[in-house]
């Protein structure tokens, strides 16, 4: 089923996304266990050679954008924000955003996080100050050093996640770790996430 929808002209991402996922162990046990050749492993799964498939953006997109609902007490709603390219304006997406991303996506339909993310832009007191970032995760890390570089405040609906960005993930000053950081860091620690 994979092998056909991957010879389709428009082939459905979220289709082959989803094959791909409740067959990751048996392709995963036929590789380690068979060896195949480049050749057979491309004749069978043809969707582990896509773009989509060789790396782990949606996983990072997905913590990025999850964590401040993980840590309580955060709205990140006035911090990052998604934009469908065809209906909404860009003056309208950005109205009251101090600092944060806004993201475009193109489909009607917004899940958690877009599955066709084509623009993600770092947003600066209603401006874009950079636009075109490749994913969400390039874009916080732009957010993160824009905030360094203009030597802004984190904003405070998110200023645990942009701390444990910060003390954790690009170990500065963790010895400086709040109390709810340093907690979160510990669980972090516990399951070797």
């Amino acid at each position: 089923m994979m092998e056909m929808e991957m010879l389709k002209k428009d082939p459905d991402h979220q289709l082959i996304e989803d094959l791909m996922t409740a067959t990751f162990s048996q392709r995963r046990e036929e590789i380690i266990g068979d060896q195949p050749l480049i050749t057979e492993v491309i004749s069978r799964w043809p969707a582990l050679f896509h773009e989509r498939q060789d790396t782990n953006e949606r996983r990072r997109t997905a913590a990025v954008l999850g964590l401040p609902h993980y840590i309580s007490g955060e709205d990140p709603s006035d911090v990052i924000r998604m934009c469908d390219a065809h209906n909404e304006h860009l003056d309208e997406a950005m109205k009251g955003m101090q600092v944060g991303l806004l993201i475009g996506y193109e489909h009607a339909q917004q899940d958690a996080f877009p599955s066709e993310i084509f623009n993600v832009a770092v947003v600066v007191e209603e401006t874009i100050v950079l636009h075109d970032l490749k994913d969400v995760t390039c874009g916080f890390a732009m957010l993160m050093g824009i905030i360094y570089c203009l030597n802004l405040e984190y904003p405070q609906a998110m200023k645990y996640s942009f701390e444990l960005f910060q003390k954790v993930v690009m170990k500065i000053k963790p010895e400086q770790a709040s109390a709810r950081v340093h907690g979160l860091r510990n669980k972090l620690l516990r399951y070797r996430l």
